[in-house]
Order: C-alpha cells, then structure tokens, then sequence
C-alpha cells in the first residue's frame, strides 16, 4: 500500500476530526446534542499516531522534508482545543514530534531549523522528570551541531548544561566525554589554556575510573597542548604516557 494512499487517509481523518468538533461546538451552543468528547479524543490520537508512524518511516528512508510536513500536520491536530492541556499524554505525544522534526532537520541538514526545534524539545523534556538521560542526549546533539556551525560560544554553554545532568546522575565516564569534547573543541581553536583545562579534568576523572582508552586520547591531547605552549618536556612525558597505554 502506497505511502500516498497512508497520508491520504491521514488527512481526511482529520478533516472529518476538525467537522466534528466544529459541529460539536455549534450544537451544544444551540443545546441540541452533546457529542462524546471522549471518542472524539481518541479519533484524533488514533490519527496523530498513525501521522508519526508515517513520519517515522518516511525519516528512516531519507525524506526528511516529507516527515516534517506529516509531523507539521500532527502538531496542528494535537494542539486543537480539545486535545489542549491533556497533561502528561498530550506533553509525551509532543515530544515524540518534536523529536521527528529535530531528527529530520539533521537529516536535511538544516542545522538553523534543527537547533530552533531542539530548544523547543529541550523545554518539553525539562517538564518530564523522567527525561535526564534524553534532555542528556539532546544536548549533546546540539553542542555538536554548533560546534559544527562554529558557534562555540553556545556549543560551550551546552557542554557545561549536559555535564551538571550527568554529574547529578553520577555518570563519571560521560562527565569525562564532555570535558574531553570541550578540550578538543578549544584545542582545535587554539585556545591552550582552556583546553589544557578541560582535558586535566577529563584525564582525571578517567585515572579515577580506570578507562584505558580516554586516558590515552587525553594524555596525548595534554602533549599536544604543551607542545603548542612550548613545554616540550611535558608534551614529551606526555605523549609518552598516551604511547605506553596504546602498545
């Protein structure tokens, strides 16, 4: 069955939602007939979820702009009054839109659009308590992106945001990751103190918890910054160190 004929059904399921409702409204306004919010609700959810299963697919095959426009679909039927403030059920149906639309930007790429969806993601992720590891994730994903963008400034600000939640979750290995991506990141901008900074506190966080292979990345990353300082004997030691590890 075509992917036209899915959209298709999609849409005139909610054509027919939004008469519903606008009949609704008409006939409780002339005490005619109540209509049953309650089927309305799930006509509508039954159609937003067939909208992201279609997204979905339509993402994982590369069409990212097509996934947008059935997601852009989905937020409009989500947001209509009836459905409006459902609580945590309309806050989750949220994020797994927002979500679509962040991964099919990237997909693009259009990374301008990408960051503006993932701000907006990031927010429904902050009302879910349950969402550290995500609201983690897509911090992440963005830090990178501005890397990417040259927009370090704010790859800086998103670094240090995805390092407070890990440090709160008492995950040593990621805090080390971030603090290790920061010292790259300034490293490759030539800026020595900062990296040397960032990549000390990585390297010791790794020594703590005995990761061999972060440990080899930041020693050599540390020689390289000494050696751009001109404190040769202590990029010797190490870069030494980094080379002791890998053998």
């Amino acid at each position: 069955m075509s992917f036209w004929f899915h959209c298709g059904r999609l849409t005139k399921t909610i054509s027919i939602t939004f008469d519903l409702i606008s009949s609704e409204d008409r006939e409780t306004e002339h005490g005619l007939i109540e209509k049953d919010a309650m089927s309305i609700i799930t006509d509508i959810l039954q159609a937003i979820s067939i909208g992201l299963v279609i997204a979905t697919f339509l993402h994982n095959t590369g069409r990212g702009l097509k996934a947008i426009d059935v997601c852009q679909e989905c937020l409009i039927f989500l947001n209509n009054k009836v459905l409006k403030g459902e609580g945590e059920l309309f806050n989750l149906i949220n994020i797994c839109i927002y979500q679509t639309i962040f991964m099919a930007y990237c997909l693009i790429p259009d990374y301008t659009k990408a960051l503006m969806y993932g701000r907006e993601l990031l927010e429904l992720l902050y009302c879910s308590c349950s969402k550290k590891k995500e609201v983690t994730n897509l911090t992440i994903a963005m830090a990178e992106i501005c890397k990417q963008q040259y927009r370090y400034e704010e790859a800086k600000e998103l670094y240090e945001n995805a390092i407070k939640i890990v440090t709160e979750m008492g995950d040593k290995k990621g805090e080390a990751i971030l603090y290790g991506n920061l010292g790259t990141m300034f490293l490759s901008l030539s800026e020595y103190d900062k990296a040397k900074e960032y990549l000390e506190k990585a390297l010791a966080i790794r020594i703590q918890i005995g990761d061999k292979k972060g440990k080899a990345a930041d020693y050599a990353n540390l020689g390289i910054v000494f050696l751009s300082l001109g404190e040769y004997d202590k990029a010797k030691e190490y870069l030494e160190k980094a080379l002791a590890i890998t053998i």
